[in-house]
């Protein structure tokens, strides 16, 4: 389990329990691990997970063909994967590409604490793509909440292309170093179940393309967090201010 407080708003990761307290506090639950309670607004969420509790091989082979070509030919061009990344950096990364993409921006990740890591692939010193995770060492899970690929200004599609291979790279990469610290369960950070939009059905043939198993975690609400949300994102809104600003909106 993982409690995260950013000003009034408390977030938990991977809980099993709830209490009389979660329910009168401004509370959210995130990927909760047991079967809800009352009193509080229930909200679907899929993810898809893979187990790193398998050799790094099988692990490998499981991925679909053309997944497992990519990740090859882009280990065969000489990217680094990297662990040791700035908060900083990340951010400024991110909302590059957040940007580009008109996504909402992020402005500060450090409520996530010793929790957080970020790793990156590069190819001759220039960082290609970036992933934030969360990690739960009581579960033994890491968990991706930002993944980031640098396409700014690059028009040729055959460079376009090689970034797509190297963020495959970087996933792989992701699960054999959680595997080396002991980690037993990779995240992917979410899955669109049943969508009829079609850019979440790509985003989902991505991560079908690691194999892996669709579980179901629902995130749960306090009433008094869907008030305050509400009122939060109606009077942004008139403001005109990015939806990531909310405490705890991302991720």
């Amino acid at each position: 389990m993982l409690i995260f407080n950013n000003r009034f708003v408390r977030e938990k990761w991977f809980c099993s329990k709830q209490t009389l307290i979660d329910a009168l506090l401004i509370t959210k639950f995130k990927q909760f691990q047991q079967k809800p309670k009352h009193f509080f607004l229930i909200k679907d969420f899929y993810t898809k997970i893979i187990d790193l509790t398998q050799p790094i091989d099988t692990i490998f082979s499981n991925f679909t063909k053309h997944t497992r070509t990519k990740i090859k030919k882009a280990s065969s061009k000489g990217v680094s994967f990297s662990s040791e990344n700035s908060i900083e950096e990340f951010i400024s990364f991110y909302n590059q590409f957040a940007i580009n993409k008109n996504l909402n921006c992020i402005s500060n990740l450090k409520k996530y604490g010793a929790n957080l890591i970020i790793t990156s692939v590069s190819l001759d010193g220039k960082i290609l793509c970036m992933h934030s995770y969360i990690m739960d060492t009581d579960i033994s899970r890491a968990r991706i909440v930002h993944s980031a690929s640098q396409f700014r200004d690059i028009t040729d599609n055959t460079e376009r292309n090689f970034i797509g291979l190297a963020n495959r790279f970087l996933h792989f990469e992701d699960m054999r170093y959680f595997q080396s610290l002991g980690f037993k369960t990779y995240d992917l950070g979410g899955y669109a179940h049943q969508t009829n939009d079609t850019s979440l059905e790509q985003v989902n043939n991505f991560k079908d393309s690691f194999n892996g198993t669709l579980i179901y975690e629902p995130e749960l609400q306090s009433l008094l967090f869907h008030l305050v949300e509400k009122i939060y994102l109606k009077k942004s809104k008139k403001r005109g201010i990015n939806e990531a600003t909310i405490p705890n909106k991302n991720g």
